[in-house]
């Protein structure tokens, strides 16, 4: 490029824009001249520390996208979806029964502890008696709580952090309920039940709440390649991971279930006699 053109661009083209532009505007412009912006848009949309007016800038962005004949029906349809998300999110806040709050709070021992978002997200916490969370982003869970616990505490020191009881269960040496944080990658969730055992079929684990596939093998295959986190998939307290196994591996851990519990039978059968 020749000196004059680099002149031009620096002065009148998409550098000086962007020296004008600041944050997040910048990525609302790029974002509005090419719909491919979108996949990234809808990572921030479901980040889990995303603020108010962030998720108040993309969702004016998508209900415009949304409305524009200038963008494809998949592309309108995607845009209604997300800034229905979105709404929900503004309206209802983050947190949904079963959800787990960590607390800690200087000078106050009684409110360091993990708590449990119970029903119409309710916060139950002593001294306090309870906090209503309907309405609270993740973004603003430290600084609502400090707002409460401060009236029974001068300048409270409040952190807390979110997190989410699911079960994962299938082809993991370590199958069972853990509470990761709700902004931990879905992969590193996995690797908490020890990761995927030999002859696990990787691009079929699902996600199933109360009985239904909300997240298909192929959406948990790009989640992992994406780097997403809970929070971006939408997973929820009580939701389940399945691992599949193949079959063969199946039958290998059902055969070491039978040999282990023939092995440890006579000793049990042993120490159940010794004590009568």
């Amino acid at each position: 490029m020749s000196s004059g053109a680099k002149n031009f661009w620096k002065r009148d083209g998409l550098m000086g824009v962007a020296k004008q532009a600041h944050g997040f505007g910048i990525l609302l412009l790029l974002a509005f001249a090419a719909p491919a912006w979108s996949q990234q848009l809808d990572l921030d949309a479901r980040r889990g520390q995303a603020s108010r007016a962030e998720l108040q800038a993309l969702l004016d962005l998508y209900e415009k996208s949304a409305a524009s004949p200038a963008y494809s029906d998949t592309l309108r349809a995607r845009s209604r979806h997300e800034a229905a998300l979105i709404r929900g999110r503004l309206q209802h806040g983050d947190f949904q029964v079963g959800d787990r709050i960590t607390l800690a709070v200087e000078k106050e021992p009684s409110l360091n502890e993990t708590f449990v978002v119970t029903e119409g997200s309710i916060l139950r916490l002593p001294l306090i008696r309870q906090v209503n969370l309907n309405g609270v982003l993740r973004s603003e869970l430290e600084s609502n709580l400090r707002t409460q616990i401060a009236r029974f505490q001068e300048d409270p020191e409040v952190k807390a952090q979110a997190l989410i009881r699911i079960a994962i269960f299938g082809g993991v040496p370590r199958p069972g309920f853990y509470t990761p944080a709700a902004n931990m990658l879905f992969s590193d969730v996995l690797m908490q039940a020890g990761g995927p055992i030999p002859g696990a079929k990787m691009d079929h684990i699902t996600v199933t709440r109360e009985g239904k596939t909300v997240l298909t093998g192929e959406q948990v295959r790009d989640a992992i390649a994406e780097g997403k986190t809970l929070d971006q998939l939408d997973v929820r307290a009580g939701d389940r991971i399945k691992v599949p196994q193949g079959k063969i591996m199946a039958m290998v851990q059902g055969a070491f279930s039978w040999v282990s519990m023939l092995v440890t039978l006579p000793v049990t059968i042993f120490t159940v006699t010794r004590i009568l």
